[in-house]
């Protein structure tokens, strides 16, 4: 029975109510960690009044205009930031509002097109994207993928729902232009979309196609110009399209560049496309093993019926858990941040076939897909929040600040673990990440810059690195437990020049 509109909404506002407060509650119990202090520090800098620039990515100086994959999603941190405030737990929110809306968009899509019609189904819908495995470590590590996928559900939703040609196209144009901003992995996966749909439609949308491509290069060029504008431009092209993590950037390294480091990724690179690779990295993401599981057993069951509407829906789900993360390794690699990628569209399929077989009245396939969606979203989030918080309650996040409070003076420049790096921004107190001018070809730290630098917190294991990169001579004073499991010790300069 449909549920009226009113009460659809506030179904769904309760539950992103609910989403929120768990999320942001337990938001601590996450560490703070390199890839997220990465990509939010030039948007910190800049609030605090620093410019855009970074002193926690690898390959730039804090000197130079801070240019790297995916801009966009650090400049809305510098937006939200700006109107919310600064704190370690405002800055992750942004994600979760991010994986509300995607999540809210892909069902009203689903809607719109009839794959998925009924109140309950687009409600499943929404939980088991919000609940993904692979979607909630998006969110909750505080990892920049989520406007990637914002990005490209939008552009799907105009692809789609918009009826007016030209409408449709000069929207499709629009959004193509946020592709490239949005991180370049959005490229292939977009095209991965786009043809799984000609695959099953057979209808080549010429146009609209080429207002995407043509979005797509006038946005890249407009941020080619921002970063040449700003002397950055090659700082970002090594670090994009011909880094080394993805397979035409390895294969430019090794052939060209003739790096050795290059050879063996794209060595590795080529290794994870065998058969058993691709099974192991999509069965990475637990959470979507229920869901395949449901589908192969209506194409099996269902098979020889074809008025069965379920089985397209069970042979779109599955073509698109292989076929996304295999197009992905082909382009680089599907970490399991990218895991979404795949498990996005394999929920849409699932939702949708598990609608026809309620509506035909299987009502054995239908326990079993309640069982797996069930199933699902336990992998997911709720366990993901469950094992973070037995490990570090959000609370313990305080034993970062005392850390701080007590070993670090007012006007002192610290190096240390990206752990310390919110505690740090909040105190005031400049901060150079472990990740800083670090690996091998990048430039390294200037003299000016380490002799700044009096107070060490890392893990002892990293002690020695840290000594060879800052220079001069250290003493170690003490060391805590970090709530996150780890030691951290504390070094103090010895001298007051490097040498």
């Amino acid at each position: 029975m449909q549920l009226k509109s009113i009460q659809v909404t506030l179904l769904f506002i309760a539950f992103a109510l609910t989403f929120l407060w768990l999320n942001a509650d337990t938001a601590m119990s996450v560490a703070p960690w390199i890839d997220e202090v990465m990509q939010v520090d030039a948007a910190v800098n800049l609030y605090f009044g620093n410019s855009w620039v970074s002193t926690a990515w690898p390959s730039q100086s804090q000197y130079q205009f801070w240019a790297a994959n995916n801009p966009l999603y650090t400049l809305l941190v510098y937006f939200w930031i700006s109107i919310f405030g600064f704190a370690p737990v405002i800055v992750r929110s942004l994600n979760y509002v991010l994986a509300l809306a995607i999540a809210w968009l892909i069902a009203d899509t689903s809607q719109r097109m009839g794959w998925v019609r009924s109140t309950w189904a687009r409600s499943l819908l929404v939980v088991l994207l919000a609940c993904g495995q692979g979607f909630s470590f998006v969110y909750r590590s505080g990892r920049a993928d989520l406007v990637t996928m914002l990005v490209v559900v939008l552009l799907l939703w105009t692809y789609f729902c918009v009826a007016d040609p030209i409408r449709r196209r000069f929207q499709l144009g629009a959004i193509a232009l946020l592709l490239v901003p949005s991180g370049l992995q959005s490229i292939p996966y977009a095209a991965l979309l786009l043809g799984l749909e000609y695959l099953f439609s057979r209808k080549l949308r010429l146009p609209d196609l080429t207002a995407i491509g043509l979005g797509c290069a006038v946005g890249g060029l407009i941020l080619a110009a921002l970063f040449a504008w700003n002397q950055s431009l090659t700082a970002y092209i090594s670090q994009t399209y011909a880094s080394g993590y993805n397979m035409v950037g390895a294969v430019f390294q090794a052939t060209v560049v003739q790096d050795s480091a290059a050879i063996s990724r794209m060595q590795t690179l080529i290794k994870a496309l065998s058969p058993a690779s691709v099974l192991q990295t999509i069965a990475a993401d637990t959470s979507v093993l229920p869901l395949i599981i449901f589908l192969s057993g209506v194409l099996l069951l269902l098979w020889r019926d074809r008025n069965a509407e379920a089985i397209p829906a069970a042979i779109a789900g599955l073509t698109a858990a292989i076929l996304i993360p295999y197009g992905m390794l082909v382009a680089g690699r599907y970490p399991i941040y990218y895991e979404w990628m795949g498990a996005a569209p394999l929920a849409l399929c699932f939702t949708a076939a598990l609608e026809r077989v309620w509506n035909t009245r299987k009502y054995g396939l239908v326990s079993f897909g309640i069982a797996a969606a069930i199933t699902s979203i336990l992998l997911g989030m709720p366990s993901v929040v469950w094992r973070e918080v037995q490990k570090t309650p959000p609370a313990e996040y305080s034993a970062i600040d005392r850390i701080l409070r007590d070993e670090v003076r007012p006007g002192e420049v610290i190096y240390g673990d990206p752990v310390m790096y919110y505690a740090a921004k909040m105190a005031g107190i400049r901060f150079f990440s472990t990740s800083y001018a670090g690996g091998r070809g990048y430039p390294r730290m200037t003299e000016e810059e380490r002799s700044h630098i009096s107070v060490l917190i890392v893990a002892p294991g990293q002690a020695g690195s840290s000594f060879e990169k800052l220079g001069g001579g250290w003493t170690r004073l003490r060391a805590y437990r970090s709530p996150y499991g780890s030691t951290l010790a504390i070094y103090r300069r010895t001298k007051t020049q490097t040498q």
